[in-house]
């Protein structure tokens, strides 16, 4: 989610801002896609991805 191209715990608080402020995201990051957030599949950075994206971190 900071576009390093690593998932790490530096990726958790942009995840958060993508979730909460989607356009605050958007207007930090411009080089960075939203929807990377998107894990799940949906089309959608919701609370729908949260447990995909805290998995990732396990396995």
């Amino acid at each position: 989610m900071n576009c390093d191209g690593a998932l790490t715990l530096d990726d958790i608080p942009h995840f958060v801002q993508a979730l909460v402020d989607p356009d605050g995201y958007d207007a930090m990051h411009e080089e960075c896609d939203r929807f990377r957030g998107d894990l799940n599949g949906d089309h959608a950075v919701d609370g729908l991805d949260v447990r995909a994206f805290t998995a990732a971190f396990s396995g």
